[in-house]
């Protein structure tokens, strides 16, 4: 069965997400907000703000109970939102790194 996240947890994220992002971050602040009714991008989000850049792997390993579709779902999304960046490396197989945009 999947475990949810309580309300204690999704506060504790969101104070942790706060402090990596500095004052002239306001407006990624904003915008994560505005993810926060999809709780697995704030799992992703905070992974991200917590130890930084991560393949796609460490990202399913880090989120338990999220499924490889929802995943990439919440990546492409906020890769669109711009809150995070994709690097691809150009090796064999394809190396992709995640971090939070600037």
């Amino acid at each position: 069965m999947e475990r949810l996240m309580t309300d204690e947890e999704i506060v504790n994220a969101w104070d942790d997400i706060c402090k990596v992002l500095n004052k002239e971050q306001d407006q990624l602040k904003h915008d994560i907000l505005n993810h926060v009714g999809n709780k697995w991008s704030l799992f992703v989000i905070h992974g991200l703000g917590i130890d930084g850049k991560m393949r796609f792997t460490n990202l399913e390993n880090h989120i338990k109970g999220i499924s490889q579709r929802m995943l990439t779902k919440c990546l492409r999304e906020l890769e669109r939102d711009g809150l995070i960046l994709r690097t691809v490396h150009p090796e064999v197989p394809p190396k992709v790194e995640y971090e939070l945009t600037t």
